[in-house]
C-alpha cells in the first residue's frame, strides 16, 4: 500500500485519500461548505454594520420586506427553528427595532413591522447583503448568476424529491 502526505501532514493508505478526495468533491459537501463560507461572512458583515447576530440580521430583512408578517409565517419562509426564532425576535423587540402587534383576526397571532429605528437598521442591513452579493458575484456575468440560480433551484427540487424516497 503506497502512502499519501496531505497539506496537514498526515499520512493517508491511497484508497483513503481517493475516499477522501470524493466526499470533499461531493455536491452535498461542496454547498455545504459554500453556505457555511457565505454565512460566516454575513454574519461578520450583519456584526460590524449592525451589531446583530445573522438570525436577527436575517429576521430584520425578511420582517422589512415583508411588514406585518407574523412569526409562523416567517419561519414558514425562513425555515427557522421557532424556539430560536422566537427569542431573536423577542430580542429585536426589546432593542427597539420590532414591534409586535396582535393580529385582529387571531388573537394568538402577533403581526410584525419594523420602527423607525427598525428601518434604519433595515436598510443598512440591505445595504449589506447588496456588497456582499456584488462582490461575491462579481466576476460572473448576468447570464451565468441567472444559470446558477436556476441550477441551485432545480438541485434543492430534486433534493426535496429524493428526500420523499427515504423514510423514517
Amino acid at each position: 500500500m503506497t502512502k499519501m502526505q496531505s497539506d496537514t501532514d498526515f499520512a493517508l493508505e491511497s484508497e483513503d485519500f481517493a475516499a477522501l478526495t470524493e466526499f470533499t468533491h461531493n455536491l452535498t459537501y461542496r454547498l455545504g461548505h459554500l453556505a457555511k463560507a457565505l454565512s460566516l461572512t454575513s454574519s461578520h458583515i450583519a456584526k460590524v454594520t449592525t451589531g446583530l447576530n445573522l438570525v436577527q440580521w436575517r429576521l430584520m430583512l425578511i420582517i422589512g420586506l415583508n411588514n406585518n408578517a407574523t412569526a409562523s409565517e416567517i419561519a414558514k419562509y425562513m425555515t427557522f427553528d421557532p424556539g430560536m426564532m422566537s427569542r431573536n425576535i423577542s430580542n429585536l423587540i426589546d432593542a427597539g427595532l420590532v414591534v409586535a402587534n396582535q393580529d385582529e383576526t387571531d388573537r394568538r397571532a402577533r403581526r410584525l413591522s419594523l420602527t423607525a429605528k427598525g428601518r434604519d437598521v433595515f436598510q443598512t442591513s440591505v445595504n449589506g447583503a447588496r456588497s456582499h452579493n456584488k462582490a461575491v458575484l462579481c466576476d460572473f456575468s448576468d447570464e451565468q448568476i441567472g444559470m446558477f440560480i436556476a441550477m441551485l433551484d432545480k438541485i434543492m427540487n430534486a433534493s426535496l424529491e429524493a428526500r420523499k424516497s427515504f423514510t423514517d
